[in-house]
């Protein structure tokens, strides 16, 4: 026997769109989290040693793809934890339950926003943040280049692909 689901259409697309506002906020803010411990690095390129800002900012556009790899699925999870406490705290949850939506119905737009959201990671993982390493790296290697000092520190040794340099001054 097929069931016809009974609720209206805007009950799921209202529960996707409250899980939708934390989760994109949540994203911008564990993505910048993470991305002010990597950004020191690279500002102290343009700082010190004077590398054109657009070089960075390409840089940092390869760098991107590995922190949404780690902050998309935690953005979801906090993402339906605060629209879901959202729906309770206003009982909106108990209007819904009270009017005959199940539970798997208010589950369907989460299961579909965290199949999105694992076919984003998916991608990521897979085919976007290996590209983006890449081109980090030959940015990082045309930088070298063009600038030797850029990526050498002193005192230290540095390692350039398969070269060890060690710079005194």
């Amino acid at each position: 026997m097929i069931r016809i689901s009974t609720t209206p259409r805007i009950i799921p697309r209202y529960i996707a769109r409250e899980i939708a506002s934390p989760l994109l906020l949540a994203l911008f803010v564990f993505t910048g989290i993470l991305f002010l411990a990597r950004s020191i690095k690279l500002i102290d390129l343009v700082v010190n040693k004077d590398v054109p800002l657009l070089d960075i900012l390409v840089l940092f556009s390869y760098v991107l793809p590995g922190f949404l790899e780690v902050a998309l699925p935690m953005a979801l999870l906090l993402g339906t934890i605060i629209g879901f406490g959202r729906l309770s705290a206003d009982s909106e949850l108990v209007v819904m339950r009270a009017t005959g939506v199940s539970l798997m119905e208010l589950a369907t737009p989460v299961i579909a926003v965290a199949c999105c959201t694992a076919l984003l990671s998916v991608s990521l993982s897979f085919w976007i943040r290996p590209w983006a390493n890449y081109h980090l790296g030959l940015g990082m290697f045309e930088i070298a280049k063009r600038k030797a000092s850029a990526g050498l520190t002193e005192g230290v040794f540095n390692e350039l692909g398969q070269l060890t340099i060690y710079a005194k001054h």
